[in-house]
């Protein structure tokens, strides 16, 4: 017996046969009767993205859209894993069709299809590469001379089976020509993900130094065991934990070297729209052998896109180091103003 949906599915068939090959762009229809010319840009997470001449990339609700018919040819992702090229596609609610000259129309539901023209690296080809730098100043003359300076920096090369990760940072504070702040640390983590693609293990190594908490260098290394939670544009939520040997050379109090365990906690979401982001980073470090000895990191964070790929936030760290000598703060608390650029 013939369903309902057959029958949607034969007319979407037919109604793409008829579309003109020479149209001058894709064609976007949204319910709400909008009608937008241009170029799609790929569908994932339920979201389109679209871009319109003169007004620039539009992302909406998948569930908004009432039709699109492309001119470009397209690359579909499918739920089992399989991938088709090189078609156009006609879709609407009740599904899409995907057709090429000389080949017979592929009709799908929009839940069999996990992305439209997903980036190379998300069906197996090559490495994707990004990256941020960010830097914060304060240069304040008159009654006081003060200069303080932030810099940081990560980039990631990331495929289907392995990740590269390399993050750095520089802080420097002066006053009326004395060094008050001055830290810097850089790290390199590996990832091997398994057959669980949310689930991978690693390897990492870092250094560190903070003057003023009398750390002339801390460096770590060892294995560790990640996991997304979420990996959504509304929620990104990875979380790493393993264990580490430490060794520490301070410039007053007693060298120490230990085995320890570090986590790392990483959430971001585009909650407030657009190209913005909120973001809570923490990083610590907890000495099995002292339970007094421990450090953390805690940042809080908005970005907003501006320019060309710049970018303006604010962010609040939260730095806590148990194992500082007696007459050094264990806590820092800052304010910062960003701009950065990613790529």
């Amino acid at each position: 017996m013939i369903q309902l949906h057959d029958i949607k599915r034969l007319l979407l068939a037919l109604c793409m046969a008829t579309i003109p090959l020479l149209s001058l762009a894709d064609e976007l229809i949204l319910k709400n009767g909008s009608r937008m010319l241009g170029t799609l840009i790929k569908v994932e997470e339920k979201k389109l993205v679209f871009s319109v001449d003169e007004v620039g990339e539009v992302k909406l609700d998948i569930v908004d859209v009432e039709l699109l018919i492309t001119d470009d040819q397209v690359t579909v992702q499918l739920n089992n894993g399989n991938i088709i090229k090189n078609r156009k596609i006609y879709m609407q609610e009740s599904g899409m069709v995907l057709v090429s000259d000389g080949q017979t129309p592929i009709s799908l539901s929009l839940t069999e299809a996990t992305r439209i023209n997903p980036e190379p690296w998300q069906i197996g080809e090559g490495y994707r590469w990004k990256g941020r730098v960010a830097t914060d100043f304060l240069i304040e003359r008159g009654n006081t001379h003060s200069d303080e300076m932030h810099f940081s920096m990560r980039t990631e090369w990331r495929s289907l089976e392995d990740r590269y990760t390399l993050f750095g940072s520089w802080e420097i504070e002066e006053s009326d020509d004395i060094r008050k702040k001055q830290n810097w640390d850089l790290s390199g983590k590996y990832a091997l993900f398994l057959n669980n693609p949310n689930n991978y293990v690693g390897m990492l190594i870092a250094v560190e130094a903070d003057e003023f908490q009398d750390l002339r260098l801390r460096s770590y290394s060892g294995p560790y065991l990640g996991r997304y939670f979420s990996q959504t544009d509304l929620l990104s939520l990875e979380a790493q934990a393993g264990v580490v040997y430490v060794a520490e050379d301070f410039f007053i109090a007693n060298d120490n070297e230990y085995p320890g365990l570090r986590w790392a906690l990483h959430v971001t979401s585009d909650y407030l729209g657009g190209d913005s982001s909120m973001y809570i980073n923490q990083t610590g470090l907890q000495d099995l052998s002292s339970k007094k000895n421990l450090t953390v990191d805690t940042r809080f964070g908005v970005r907003f896109p501006f320019y060309q790929g710049l970018e303006v936030g604010a962010e609040v760290s939260y730095e806590y180091d148990g194992g500082a000598v007696d007459d050094v703060s264990k806590s820092d608390e800052t304010y910062n103003f960003l701009i950065s650029f990613k790529w």
